[in-house]
């Protein structure tokens, strides 16, 4: 499948990385760091839609930007339906859901509220024009939208955008990005969070229980934001 073109060299040089050899030497998603990383985050999701009276069973999820399926393999167990793209085949590859699609973002391949639920999470800061994507992940939502990223007020993260070359996007988004970018496409958000202090590829697994201790305690500024917009009304009251 030949992708939409983009000549930017950070859209390159974001390309060169996620198709290398390193990508495939990745942690599976039901490796124990993976779980403990996804499951808050799936739990806060869950919890969310639960208030709105949905039964997510019932649901169809689009994953954008989906990568090797840290997130999406246990939204998979949950919804009626998820479907995965990604702009990289190499880390499709190693992705163990059932739907994959290679696409980019910035051009999705489906028609206008094709999914309930429209979910991403730690690409943002990997996109030339982070807003070209959200403007289609609204397109394509027919309920609610999710976004989880970095959270830019947490120093780790912020030095991990200096040093690595893969993660130099952090420092483009706003300190404020999520709810700038959700105000712009002029989404209420109804559910916020900012949690974890795992680092999926490199946290050790016997540090586990010494996280979530500090994590309880509130000891450390959390690594990840997450936040939740509603789309529709539409079979909001059953």
């Amino acid at each position: 499948m030949q992708l939409p073109l983009d000549n930017s060299n950070f859209f390159h040089k974001q390309k060169k990385f996620w198709e290398s050899s390193e990508i495939r030497n990745r942690r599976t998603p039901d490796h124990p760091v993976i779980r403990a990383f996804a499951e808050p985050k799936i739990n806060f999701v869950l919890g969310e839609l639960y208030k709105f009276n949905e039964n997510v069973k019932n649901l169809e999820m689009l994953d954008v930007g989906s990568g090797n399926g840290f997130l999406s393999y246990y939204f998979e167990k949950e919804f009626k339906s998820i479907t995965c793209t990604d702009f990289s085949q190499a880390i499709l590859d190693i992705n163990p859901c059932k739907n994959k699609i290679l696409a980019k973002a910035e051009h999705l391949p489906f028609p206008d509220k094709s999914f309930d639920v429209v979910f991403s999470s730690n690409i943002l800061h990997h996109l030339s024009d982070p807003i070209v994507a959200l403007k289609e992940m609204r397109r394509v939502a027919r309920k609610f939208m999710i976004i989880s990223d970095v959270n830019r007020k947490n120093f780790v993260m912020n030095a991990i955008g200096l040093i690595k070359n893969e993660e130099r996007g952090i420092a483009k988004l706003p300190i404020d990005y999520i709810d700038e970018y959700f105000n712009d496409l002029g989404l209420a958000i109804v559910a916020r969070k900012d949690f974890g202090l795992i680092l999926p590829n490199i946290t050790n697994k016997h540090i586990l229980p010494l996280l979530a201790f500090l994590e309880r305690r509130n000891f450390f500024t959390p690594l990840y934001s997450m936040a939740i917009a509603k789309i529709s009304d539409e079979n909001e009251k059953k």
